[in-house]
């Protein structure tokens, strides 16, 4: 009689965030909703796609972006 053996493995990836405080937390615009918001570098890790295809989606205007006064460019995780 043969034995079977079932391994899971469960993998996670955590989001470090480096740099100057800033709250997380910003209104979008488009939603209205107070949310996190992170860069397009962020989120592309998050959603372990490409830079340039968060770039993409913001083209198409599929994720709501806002640039703050001071150019930084955040995603709102909301409409992922």
């Amino acid at each position: 009689m043969k034995r079977q053996v079932a391994v899971t493995i469960d993998t996670h990836q955590v989001l470090v965030q480096r740099g100057p405080k800033r709250s997380l937390l910003v209104r979008c615009t488009v939603c209205a909703r107070q949310t996190p918001m992170l860069t397009p570098d962020e989120v592309a890790t998050l959603a372990r796609v490409s830079t340039q295809m968060i770039y993409d989606w913001m083209e198409s205007n599929s994720v709501h972006f806002k640039v703050t006064p001071d150019g930084l460019l955040l995603i709102c995780l909301g409409s992922l």
